[in-house]
């Protein structure tokens, strides 16, 4: 499918990144790796080393890549680390996206770029909608991809992803938990004092990592430049729902203590229509995610021992 196309790929090192870096290789692109620190283990694709707050490291890696695709994954995800270090997050999410941008516009003027944002993204116009500092970024970072559209026509199409999910390392609440059983199997014994905390008041749409992935790749080939798609399951889900099938999974017996979430998330009604009208399809089922991240913990746990 990617014969003959190279793809640059920023933020290759971390959860979806990994994800994407192997999924295009497997497609048949050249992939670039973009990576902040030289991996461990040896890489079947070309790793570049680079700053993404160095324009000179930026313009660099465009030439050296000379991309057809630009997939656009480096940035700071956490909304507990944006209210720690808001200056940071909003720096790292704008300025590296802009960075980016224009030197593909002033070296690869053809390369189609994926910005994924998030389905935090607030409404400028309404500012008592905007939750947290992330959502800033985010919105942000939209609004300057848009207008790179509008000033020098680049060639940028936008996501807008929801919780992503699956096996790797990841600092999401699906993996958090997942890693949390995953421990308690080994232990194969269970300290109610040591109770997995779950916010009643929490739900959200979860996607497999693996499933967005397959949408930016086609979003990349056929996606309209200047255009949103939304990039979700359409199914929201408890975090209670999600233990649920967690201990579906598990013969232990896990010990829940329900607890109200500090800052409860915004649930946005997304749909994935226009996605669907370009031929994506799911493969993975909440369940069949959830048994991944389960797995690739108790894996990891078995190599640590």
């Amino acid at each position: 499918m990617g014969k003959g196309k190279t793809i640059l790929i920023t933020g290759a090192g971390g959860f979806t990144g990994r994800h994407a870096c192997d999924f295009f290789h497997n497609q048949g692109y050249q992939v670039y790796a973009l990576m902040r620190n030289q991996p461990i283990l040896s890489l079947p694709y070309k790793v570049i080393i680079c700053d993404l707050l160095s324009l000179e490291q930026i313009e660099e890696a465009v030439n050296v890549s000379k991309p057809d695709y630009i997939l656009h994954l480096a940035g700071r995800c956490s909304v507990s680390d944006s209210w720690e270090h808001p200056v940071d997050v909003l720096s790292v999410n704008t300025m590296a996206t802009a960075k980016l941008i224009d030197e593909a516009r002033k070296h690869v003027k053809h390369c189609r770029i994926l910005i994924p944002g998030s389905a935090l993204e607030f409404e400028p116009n309404q500012i008592d909608t905007l939750k947290n500092p992330y959502s800033l970024s985010k919105t942000i970072q939209v609004i300057l991809a848009k207008s790179w559209i509008q000033l020098f026509e680049s060639q940028v199409i936008l996501a807008k992803p929801t919780n992503l999910i699956g096996p790797g390392n990841s600092t999401g609440i699906c993996a958090i938990l997942g890693q949390r059983i995953a421990e308690i199997e080994t232990r194969h014994s269970y300290n109610k004092e040591e109770a997995i905390e779950i916010a009643v008041n929490a739900k959200r749409d979860f996607l497999d990592v693996r499933d967005a992935i397959k949408a930016y790749e086609l979003l990349l080939r056929k996606g309209k430049v200047g255009e949103v798609y939304e990039i979700c399951s359409e199914t929201s889900y408890t975090l209670l729902e999600v233990m649920a099938i967690y201990k579906s999974l598990t013969n232990e017996n896990i010990h829940i203590e329900e607890v109200e979430e500090l800052r409860p998330s915004y649930v946005s009604s997304m749909s994935a229509q226009r996605l669907r009208e370009l031929g994506w399809v799911r493969d993975y089922t909440l369940k069949e995610s959830l048994n991944d991240v389960l797995t690739h913990f108790r894996n990891k746990i078995k190599k640590e021992v």
